[in-house]
């Protein structure tokens, strides 16, 4: 019980990796608990869930952008179309490493 507090402490005051070694612990302890894979997993992703937002949004402004560019031999549209690929790239191999990170720690 006294795992799960501190993990439970060292999440809300944002220490998520020390908060991950307590709950791999405890999921390594007890590998029924579902409780504590879910916290697991969220102390291990919460961090990449935040900057994929950012990413996101990234994406969506450039493609916008890069719309309204009306110019075809414009260069900044070509440079706006560039910045949208790599965001989506960086966007979907993000999303790729978190769901593989969570299919390893929550079997089914």
């Amino acid at each position: 019980m006294l795992v799960w507090t501190r993990g439970v402490e060292h999440y809300n005051n944002k220490n998520y990796k020390t908060a991950a070694q307590d709950f791999q612990y405890l999921v390594d302890t007890y590998p029924d608990n579902d409780k504590y894979r879910n916290w697991l997993l969220a102390s291990k992703t919460i961090k990449a869930k935040k900057y994929l937002n950012y990413i996101w949004l990234l994406a969506l402004v450039s493609l916008i952008w890069s719309t309204l560019a009306t110019k075809d031999g414009d260069t900044n549209k070509d440079y706006f179309l560039m910045a949208t690929g790599v965001f989506v790239l960086t966007g979907i191999s993000l999303e790729i490493a978190n769901s593989v990170l969570k299919s390893r720690i929550k079997p089914k």
